[in-house]
């Protein structure tokens, strides 16, 4: 009930997407292109000024939320989730530059095409916004905050 109507026809389209090569066993294996696309660049950069207001203690449940792994580094920490079999998209955070970065492994990695990677590395993120907005709900977010969640969250707490 949070999530919009886009985000979960991505999601559909990418799993049905997957599905569907495997059960035709016309699993296209894509190339993987050096640099990150525009969408994926753009997405990243306009949602990863959020991220600065996530506390230490609060990772783990921002892990448990998106069904994800938490690895924390000296100054950065990783979030990992694994869709599908094999496919593993991995959120990384510089808390000293205040970077987000995401990047993906797997074996099943090539046989999802390059535009429905970049749609579930955006869905990840969206749902970490979905965390950090219910979680902090005192700080201004950003006002694409207000397109993570579906119209009937929104109508159901007065934001509309």
């Amino acid at each position: 009930k949070w999530i919009p109507t886009e985000d979960l026809i991505g999601m559909i389209e990418a799993t049905l997407d997957y599905l569907e090569g495997i059960i035709n066993g016309t699993e296209e294996h894509q190339t993987l292109p050096t640099e990150k696309s525009d969408l994926l660049q753009h997405s990243i950069q306009q949602r990863s000024a959020p991220f600065m207001h996530l506390k230490s203690e609060h990772l783990e449940d921002l892990a448990a939320f998106i069904g994800g792994q938490l690895t924390r580094h000296k100054s950065s920490w990783e979030l990992s989730k694994t869709l599908f079999q094999e496919f593993i998209i991995t959120l990384i955070y510089d808390e000293g530059t205040k970077d987000l970065d995401l990047k993906y492994k797997g074996e099943n990695l090539t046989k999802l095409n390059n535009y429905a990677r970049d749609q579930l590395g955006i869905f990840i993120i969206n749902h970490c916004l979905r965390f950090i907005s219910v979680t902090y709900p005192g700080i201004k977010m950003p006002k694409i905050i207000g397109q993570m969640f579906s119209y009937s969250y929104l109508r159901s707490k007065n934001v509309l």
